[in-house]
């Protein structure tokens, strides 16, 4: 083979590589249209770009009890209950933010229970005003097992607010590998009694 064509097979191969590359770094239909992500840790403040967001503690439980505007009995559950403490602002408009779930390294998605008085879920209040910080719980109920290696993903509400496409989300990772989510578990409170969203500075 004369070096001409040795020359044009290299740059043939070359040629091939940059297409096969180029083709990765095109995003796909979920990349370009989902939500623009901002991630960060438990205890941080994230700026997703219309909203605000600081998840201050992660804590679990066996059973869960509220003290909200219509509380009932307390929840048990065949799962753990994770309940985490934040703030939230709100920028744009008054929203919600119902596009929220816990998602698991396997990509499991927990959406935040329904079950018990939903005025105790910050995510799921409706009466929300923009720039006026709102602190209370997001909880999930998952198998303990799913708790290592996951995020909480926090959206906008699609319908009330145009969320969904191109719109911010806050993802918040945990920080649990395997140990630390076990160590979690085992410390799980056996009863915690959380109240209602509260609003102000």
């Amino acid at each position: 083979m004369t070096l001409r064509r040795l020359g044009a097979v290299a740059a043939c191969v070359l040629l091939l590589a940059a297409i096969v590359g180029m083709h990765r770094l095109v995003p796909d239909s979920t990349q370009r249209m989902g939500p623009i992500s901002t991630r960060g840790d438990v205890g941080e403040l994230i700026d997703a770009g219309g909203f605000t967001v600081t998840v201050s503690k992660v804590r679990l439980t066996r059973v869960l009890a509220e003290q909200g505007f219509s509380p009932g009995p307390p929840a048990r559950t065949d799962g753990i209950w994770v309940v985490l403490t934040a703030t939230l602002t709100d920028d744009w408009q008054a929203t919600a933010h119902a596009e929220t779930f816990l998602e698991a390294a396997d990509g499991t998605k927990y959406y935040v229970s329904e079950r018990g008085d939903l005025s105790t879920r910050l995510t799921e209040d409706l009466s929300t005003e923009p720039g006026i910080p709102r602190r209370g719980r997001i909880v999930f109920e998952i198998p303990p097992d799913q708790l290592a290696g996951s995020v909480v993903r926090i959206g906008r509400n699609e319908t009330i607010s145009g969320g969904g496409r191109l719109s911010p989300e806050a993802v918040v990772d945990l920080g649990l590998d395997a140990e630390a989510a076990r160590a979690l578990v085992d410390d799980a409170a056996p009863k915690l009694t959380i109240g209602p969203v509260e609003y102000g500075p």
